[in-house]
């Protein structure tokens, strides 16, 4: 049996906080709870068990815990809570593969591409269809190719969660 991991009281009331709040994600639960169940000396089978996942998965977030970098100094991070220190050491890494195909900035641009009337753009049409869209997008240069569906994501939000919403010209402005 290992030993228990050592996490200071105001760590394990921050962990039992995020199993408990309604908002908190799943991974973040899952993990939380896990780290709690290790604190307490409870083995890595029985966790395991009892969260029905598998041991290595316990032992990879008990290793990742115990092998967080210290936090960084408040003078030199003063932004930087306990709390968001250790939902980045609860945070899934970067993960390899192929990265997006656009960034946000494209994303941004073709939700303001379609917050503009078709008929400015000489397009006989009162609504953007996705392939309109997406041809129009290429027309003004935002992107050399894009397919209807992936210009109905960024419209959807699919892609880019700080896309701008179509408001009328006198609410963006307020006066």
């Amino acid at each position: 049996m290992s030993p228990p991991i050592v996490s200071s009281s105001e760590e394990q009331t921050l962990l039992g906080g995020f199993t408990r709040r309604r908002n908190s994600p799943q991974w973040l639960v899952q993990r939380s709870t896990i780290l709690l169940r290790l604190a307490e000396g409870v083995a890595i089978r029985h966790v395991a068990r009892s969260l029905d996942i598998s041991r290595n998965t316990v032992r990879l977030w008990r290793d990742r815990w115990q092998n967080a970098p210290s936090p960084p100094r408040p003078e030199l991070d003063p932004e930087s809570s306990l709390e968001a220190r250790m939902i980045r050491a609860l945070s899934d890494r970067p993960r390899p593969g192929t990265p997006p195909t656009f960034g946000p900035e494209v994303a941004v641009q073709i939700v303001a591409l379609a917050c503009r009337s078709p008929e400015e753009f000489g397009r006989p049409i009162s609504h953007w269809t996705p392939r309109e869209l997406a041809e129009e997008a290429v027309k003004q240069g935002i992107v050399s190719g894009i397919s209807a569906a992936t210009a109905t994501n960024f419209l959807k939000g699919g892609q880019v969660a700080t896309a701008p919403q179509c408001l009328p010209a006198s609410s963006q402005h307020p006066g």
